[in-house]
């Protein structure tokens, strides 16, 4: 699962985004970018859509995207998609105050894994206050 986080003090109202699919922008993250991605997938999914407008409130979790019965050894393609190939980058602006503020997922280098291993989560940070992305 691919989702945002609300790790700040109060709610984020999202201004813009930029999807990106290896390395190429292909549009904001809208229903249109979404079936266009989604439609590469061989399973069935799940996607919800951050517009403008839309509010994030403290402590959220927004599922950007998941697959249904989602499995580490038969889904190896998703764990890849999310962690390196696709990035969607939100722009946001707090209600109490700054704008221009921008949340993308973190870099995941590429490592050598047994077939059907995954890293569980990208080395522990300290949380960043505002949106954050997480992948599981």
């Amino acid at each position: 699962m691919l989702s945002v986080v609300d790790a700040g003090l109060g709610p984020a109202i999202v201004t813009s985004s930029v999807v990106r699919l290896d390395g190429e922008a292909i549009g904001q993250r809208d229903y249109h970018t979404q079936q266009r991605v989604v439609s590469l997938f061989p399973t069935e999914s799940k996607a919800h859509s951050l517009r403008p407008g839309a509010v994030v409130l403290a402590g959220q979790s927004t599922c950007l995207l998941s697959l249904a019965g989602f499995g580490e050894d038969e889904n190896d393609w998703f764990w890849d998609l999310i962690t390196r190939r696709l990035v969607i980058e939100i722009v946001y602006e707090s209600l109490y105050g700054g704008a221009n503020f921008a949340v993308t997922p973190p870099v995941f280098r590429k490592k050598r894994l047994p077939p059907g291993r995954h890293p569980r989560s990208p080395t522990r940070r300290p949380r960043p206050r505002g949106l954050a992305h997480s992948s599981t």
